[in-house]
């Protein structure tokens, strides 16, 4: 007895059969066009976490540069109210030099990733 013989003996007429076969194909072609659409989503999520790790790393810097000129402001006022110099200038300009050269790094880096693409 032939394969088709035996699915016709079990009550499946090949209309039955077709119907069958076509909800299963269908179901795969589901299937692959989902794993394709979580794929991408999880790249563009890997992506994502990526953005948002630079943008909180350039506000840490940038807070830090603020920070920088405004010790730097202070010790310019202060020199300014006593008429002389002193350390606390030195110390500003000190902050200000760390702080730029910190975000000047973090820009070459986010370039350097952006030439790389």
């Amino acid at each position: 007895m032939r394969l088709s013989e035996r699915v016709l003996s079990i009550g499946l007429n090949r209309m039955e059969w077709t119907g069958v076969l076509f909800n299963v194909i269908q179901t795969i072609a589901i299937a692959m066009i989902i794993w394709y659409w979580q794929k991408r989503q999880s790249k563009r999520d890997v992506e994502y976490r990526k953005q948002e790790e630079a943008r909180r790393q350039e506000f840490m810097l940038s807070m830090e540069m603020n920070l920088a000129s405004a010790k730097l402001t202070k010790a310019v006022a202060i020199a300014y109210k006593r008429g002389r110099l002193n350390g606390e200038l030195d110390e500003g300009l000190e902050a200000f030099e760390v702080a730029k050269g910190n975000y000047l790094k973090f820009l070459n880096a986010q370039a350097g990733e952006y030439l790389a693409k």
